[in-house]
């Protein structure tokens, strides 16, 4: 067997390498053992992964929904004092407790302060905590790039035809640069968000209301082109895997509705007084790709 990036032999690989990174909470998608080597593994994890994990927009989505990273460590949300450069973090205790923090250990008396005139006076203190996913460009590119092509030769593998994605030279292009950041200077995603962050939808399991938190799926357009798309908390990063442009996406997206092809679609209802988001439908790849046949390859 070959390492999917760096094309060397991988039959003694020992690790396991996530679809989509367990510090999201994924845990069941894997790939094939030795689709990835040992050494790509690793470096995925500290030079493409971490970089994307620690940045302050997804540390706080996933210290807000309190999604554990694989050592079972729940992250802090990173806020701010308004109007001044003092960095603070807010998160549970072991009972259930929560405590704000400065960042920095030599900045807790003033945000003690706070804490204290918040007891004295009622009001909350001017401490802010943005929750917006919206990584660096760079790091988020190769993340993706990275992403895209272990979907692909995932879904290969169902047939045992990764080989076709490990040989095929239109794919060096992305595997040059998600594996060692070359090839071009930059290689653009397209982001949108596609419904709010809390919207809910039901468990393909038990049929119970859950939060939509994290997804994958693989468009083919009528160009044709090949995308792959990284869903998280309601925004879709979308990537080019045949080349470093997303014009295609975009012509794409002026006749076709990213939900409609997974057959659900957003509705918004007043529970108990509030407005909450579900969506309904199916949300699955399947249906995707029918729509991707019934729509384009049929043609």
């Amino acid at each position: 067997m070959q390492c999917l990036f760096c094309k060397e032999a991988s039959h003694h690989t020992k690790g396991v390498e996530h679809l989509i990174p367990e510090s999201f909470g994924s845990k069941k998608l894997v790939l094939p053992k030795g689709l990835v080597c040992d050494k790509c593994n690793n470096y995925f994890a500290r030079k493409v992964e971490r970089p994307v994990m620690s940045h302050p927009s997804m540390r706080n989505v996933r210290g807000w929904y309190q999604v554990p990273n694989k050592k079972g460590k729940r992250p802090s949300v990173l806020g701010h004092i308004a109007g001044t450069e003092i960095q603070i973090n807010m998160k549970l205790d072991k009972n259930k407790k929560l405590q704000i923090k400065a960042e920095k250990g030599s900045e807790q008396e003033i945000v003690d302060k706070y804490l204290k005139d918040m007891e004295t006076t009622g009001e909350f203190p001017p401490f802010l905590f943005p929750i917006d996913i919206d990584p660096p460009q760079k790091e988020m590119s190769r993340f993706l790039a990275m992403l895209a092509l272990e979907a692909l030769a995932l879904r290969f593998s169902y047939g045992n035809a990764e080989d076709k994605i490990i040989d095929e030279p239109s794919y060096d292009l992305i595997r040059g640069y998600a594996r060692y950041g070359k090839g071009v200077e930059e290689w653009p995603y397209h982001r949108q968000v596609l419904y709010p962050m809390d919207t809910l939808m039901k468990h393909p399991d038990s049929g119970e209301w859950v939060q939509v938190g994290f997804g994958h799926d693989i468009i083919l357009t009528p160009h044709p082109e090949t995308y792959v798309s990284f869903n998280l908390y309601g925004v879709q990063f979308t990537i080019n895997v045949g080349g470093p442009s997303i014009h295609g996406y975009e012509m794409w997206l002026k006749d076709n509705d990213p939900l409609e092809r997974t057959g659900s679609k957003l509705v918004k209802r007043t529970v108990d007084g509030q407005e909450k988001y579900y969506l309904e439908g199916e949300f699955c790849m399947k249906k995707g790709a029918e729509y991707d046949r019934k729509n384009w390859l049929g043609k």
